[in-house]
């Protein structure tokens, strides 16, 4: 599993990494709405209520969507899983970012290995830079740091592809086959 460097970029701005502590199991790791964990076999976690976590899953290189999921790290069998916590300055409120999550759970979005992976939509989901893919589909082209949070609880909340087109995330497609996915947008 790949430890992050000190910095992450991210649209030519950085993510700052302040603090990276030791693998230790999860369930023994203090931990609340906001925090950012560096899951083993899983990657970057985002913990959007106290004992849950969503992420964004990890695919192969013939892949070609992505889901956001979530884990409850009060669940016994996820209570030995190691982890790491890593602190970041980033600019997006956690508030925000937790909504934007809670709003994707289970929800398909386009993926491609290099260019639209995993990392890439956490990097966009903790910052709201946009960042730019040779990959059209991908969905992190819109600005989300300017984003009112008002905007993300509504109907209307948008991404956008690389060629600029809106997409609604109410409109956005669930994956069916994925059990840990539940959609708990109260919005809908």
């Amino acid at each position: 599993m790949r430890v992050p460097s000190r910095f992450t970029r991210v649209a030519n701005k950085r993510l700052r990494v302040t603090q990276v502590h030791e693998f230790k199991v999860i369930g023994i790791l203090e931990h609340d709405v906001g925090d950012v964990f560096m899951m083993e076999g899983i990657g970057r976690v985002f913990f959007i209520e106290k004992n849950v976590a969503a992420y964004v899953r990890k695919r192969g290189k013939s892949d070609k969507f992505t889901t956001v999921d979530k884990i409850n790290v009060s669940n016994p069998s996820h209570h030995y899983w190691r982890a790491q916590v890593i602190k970041f300055e980033y600019t997006l409120p956690p508030d925000h970012t937790a909504e934007i999550l809670r709003r994707l759970l289970g929800r398909k979005l386009p993926y491609a290995y290099f260019s639209c992976n995993e990392e890439h939509y956490m990097d966009y989901f903790l910052s709201g830079e946009p960042r730019l893919s040779f990959y059209l589909p991908c969905l992190q082209r819109r600005s989300l740091s300017s984003v009112p949070y008002k905007e993300i609880k509504s109907f209307g909340f948008y991404l956008q592809d690389m060629r600029n087109k809106k997409v609604k995330v109410i409109n956005i497609d669930f994956e069916t086959d994925s059990e840990e996915s539940v959609n708990v947008d109260s919005s809908e």
